[in-house]
This record gives C-alpha cells, structure tokens and sequence, in this order.
C-alpha cells in the first residue's frame, strides 16, 4: 500500500517572470492582475515585493528542493506566511521556479489523489473482509441497526438502498458499497461493540475542527469525483485563499489515515506471512533429508 505522491516539480512554473527596475509599473500592473505583491530578481537569489505601493527587495530565508511532496505542512505553513501564497523551489538559496497555491489545479495532482482514494478504498475492503466481514453483515447493519435510529423521511430513502442491494448480489464483496457507507459500517458500534471484532481503525473515528476523519475523507472523495475543472483553468479563484487551504488540509488528513490503514494493513501481512512460515516448517520438518532436497529443488 503505496502513496503515489505528487512533487513540487509536477506543478511548479520555471517559466518566471523577473523584476525589473526599468519596468516596474508593468511589473506591478502584472502583480496586481494575479492578486501577488512580488516577483523574484534576475538573480535568482532575492525576490522583490510591493510594501506601500514601493518596491524593496528582500532575501529568501528557506530552502526547499523541487522534489519534495507537494503536500506538506512545511509547505502550507510558507503559502499562509506568504501574501502572494508563493512559495520558491531554491537550492543553495537560489530560485529555481515558483509555486503559486493555484498551480495545484491541475490534471497531476487530481489523478494521484484518486489513485490513492482508490487504493484506499480497496485495501479498507481488503481489511474487513478479512475482519470477517461481508455483504450478509453490511446488510444486517443497515436494516437491523442503522434503519431505526434514522428520522422517517431518512428510513424511506435507507429502506431504497437496502432493497437496492438485496437486488445486486452479482459481485465481489462490498463492491456495490460506497465508500461513505464502507467507512460508517468500519466505525459502526455494530462492529466495534457489538461484533467485538479487534478492528483497530480508531484513527477514522478522531475529530479535527470538529468533524470526523471519515467524513473528510469522504468529502475529499466527492471534491475530487465531482470536479470537473482539472484541466488548468484556475477553480481556486486567488482572491480566496481559505478554499485551497481546506482543500489542502483534507489532503494532508487523508494522507494520514492512509498510512494508519497501511500499517494496519502491514501487520496483517506479516501475521499471514508468518502463519503460513510456520506451518511450512511444520511440514518440511517431517521430511527426510531426501524428500527435504526434492522438496527445494521442486520449488517453482
């Protein structure tokens, strides 16, 4: 279970535009159009900013190489501070391109992140599944513990689904789930206390700013199925800077809860692995000496 990551240099712009003396209403005219207050020297070791409607040059205080991933707190941290929202790829203190926080709208950056949703996905299925879990139970916890909790025009709407899914028995297990309902059954009390499975996602369960992990990544989930932008064209307007850092914080939350599910994923492997270890020795060890060399010579 791997994070496809999405570097700097997938997104950054080398093509710069550069102050210059000489030009600087231009220059100006040309921050003012982009909602940015500056623009690197041709020097590449500086950058120049409008303070008072003056320019005054300033230095570059940190050091950030192209290869990085895109998605940090490092990096967040360097837009909010910035009031452009810039932030420069240096190396030895000198500019190599720029990232303006719009330059995430583009095909790269929603691809990777759908590639780790769905790998997401399918190994949280991969999980219950072997937690003994399957189509029978999400059934038996829709009508038997979800149905009667929710208010009358929700029970209409949960009683469709449920016929919908009684209908459709065609597929792998959890195929015909949505991944919303996969993450609510993984964390139901149905599970957790009334199975008493030792599921351990409890890290789904953790709240930020007072709304689930589940639900975030569930609501980065539709941002990125249902956005139909992805071709360049900016959707986070530069006025509104908040839009890409909810954006970008749900990014960094999912990040997280991919590595939990991962090492989850890990020490169920390596149980596997080992249980499978032993019972091979346990087999070679009834072997003669013999049958033990035709055994390895055999393999494969």
């Amino acid at each position: 279970m791997k994070w496809k990551e999405t570097h700097l240099k997938d997104i950054y712009n080398v093509d710069i535009i550069y102050f210059d003396e000489s030009k600087k209403e231009i220059c100006a005219r040309v921050c003012k159009v982009l909602y940015i207050d500056s623009l690197p020297d041709i020097s590449s070791y500086s950058y120049w900013k409008i303070i008072d409607g003056i320019w005054k040059k300033e230095s570059i205080e940190y050091e950030l190489d192209e290869d990085v991933e895109a998605f940090s707190t490092q990096i967040l941290d360097l837009m909010t501070q910035n009031t452009s929202h810039i932030v420069y790829t240096t190396q030895n203190h000198r500019i190599g391109g720029l990232v303006h926080f719009t330059d995430y709208e583009c095909p790269v950056v929603y691809s990777n992140i759908y590639q780790n949703l769905n790998t997401f996905e399918r190994k949280l299925r991969d999980y219950l599944i072997f937690m003994g879990l399957n189509d029978r139970r999400f059934l038996e916890y829709l009508e038997a513990f979800k149905l009667p909790n929710e208010a009358p025009h929700y029970q209409d709407i949960l009683y469709k689904r449920i016929s919908k899914l009684k209908k459709r028995r065609d597929k792998k297990t959890f195929d015909n789930i949505y991944l919303s309902e996969l993450l609510e059954f993984a964390t139901s009390e149905y599970v957790t206390e009334g199975l008493r499975l030792p599921i351990k996602l409890s890290f789904l369960k953790e709240e930020i700013n007072g709304q689930r992990v589940s639900r975030i990544i569930n609501d980065l989930r539709n941002f990125i199925m249902h956005h139909d932008n992805i071709t360049g064209e900016v959707i986070f307007n530069p006025q509104y800077f908040s839009e890409f850092e909810r954006f970008f914080n749900m990014v960094l939350i999912f990040k997280d809860a991919f590595s939990e599910l991962s090492k989850e994923i890990f020490d169920l492997e390596t149980k596997n692995k080992s249980t499978f270890n032993k019972s091979r020795l346990d087999l070679i060890s009834r072997l003669n000496d013999k049958q033990l060399t035709n055994y390895f010579y055999n393999l494969g």
